[in-house]
């Protein structure tokens, strides 16, 4: 059984105010019109839910019977109105990014500490997660924003991208390391070398499998892990070398690695992605801002392996 909205209300009004005439001008109704909304509740659930004596409505046994078993939804109905209030300033006063741990840790930690000294009434929510979930939730709206590297392939949901920075892939070396003396370093150069290698499931081990198979080298896999940051604890503790860039392994100090570009030049572009066709939240434009800013400070570290994408006009 489907029941109008309205006459439900109209009928937990009448109660509480007391009368239809109350009832009416709560709901800026005329009396005839809340009246008719009462005889289709009582039509759709078949009950006389008033007596009619002396043109007053008065309730009936069945009437009180049922504001006594609907009353918990009959106040939710009435509170509707203010439970929506409540939803949009929470919306408007908030922030949810998801990411990836190891971009969690260079680009997202910064940002949204610089996001909140800039917006402390903003609440932030930072979700980290693989790249399919975040693809997923950032195209069905639990996310306003993911901060991921390009380009995005799910098949399921379609999204926006703004590019904000590209970043060079490198060989990270312990410190100390023979091949630290080269300025870049190609697949032959590594062919020896113990490599540790993300999972195969992982994007960055197709990039590096991808790598070692254009320069026509099998690469000694020596150690393989699901986490980047381990990989890079792993090359600072001397264990063997790592393929990754900037954003996910970090400017390491001098005195722990040292990043070698590879050659041929690789590049991955790093952005955030939305959802697609819709306007984003004021909020995510704030961000994106902070996000921004954090990146050029990084650029102008070491622009060798960072460069700033221009917003598009």
């Amino acid at each position: 059984m489907s029941l109008n909205l309205k006459a439900l209300q109209t009928f937990y009004l009448i109660v509480r105010e007391g009368s239809l005439a109350g009832a009416a001008k709560e709901m800026n109704l005329s009396q005839p019109a809340a009246s008719r909304l009462v005889r289709i509740l009582e039509a759709e659930t078949r009950l006389e839910l008033f007596s009619r004596a002396r043109r007053r409505l008065v309730l009936t046994t069945e009437g009180e019977l049922f504001y006594r078993e609907a009353e918990h939804i009959l106040r939710g109905i009435d509170e509707i109105p203010e439970i929506a209030s409540d939803i949009r300033k929470r919306a408007y006063a908030q922030l949810r990014v998801m990411t990836s741990v190891p971009i969690g840790l260079s680009l997202l930690a910064p940002a949204l500490t610089l996001f909140r000294e800039q917006h402390p009434d903003i609440r932030c929510v930072a979700g980290i997660g693989s790249r399919f979930e975040l693809e997923s939730k950032v195209g069905t709206r639990r996310y306003d924003l993911g901060l991921v590297s390009f380009p995005i392939s799910h098949s399921l949901v379609e999204l926006d991208n703004e590019p904000l920075c590209r970043a060079r892939s490198v060989a990270l070396l312990p410190k100390g390391h023979p091949l630290a003396t080269r300025d870049s370093l190609a697949a032959a150069d590594l062919r020896d070398q113990p490599v540790i290698a993300l999972a195969p499931n992982l994007l960055w081990r197709q990039r590096a499998d991808d790598f070692f198979r254009s320069g026509g080298v099998t690469p000694a896999y020596a150690m393989e892990t699901q986490s980047t940051p381990v990989a890079r604890q792993l090359v600072v503790n001397g264990a063997g070398i790592a393929l990754m860039d900037m954003v996910v392994g970090g400017l390491p100090s001098p005195d722990a690695a040292v990043m070698r570009p590879l050659d041929p030049e690789r590049w991955v572009t790093y952005g955030c992605v939305s959802p697609k066709g819709q306007p984003r939240h004021a909020n995510a434009d704030l961000f994106i801002g902070a996000l921004r800013r954090v990146i050029e400070a990084r650029c102008a570290s070491d622009a060798r392996f960072l460069e700033p994408v221009p917003a598009a006009s």
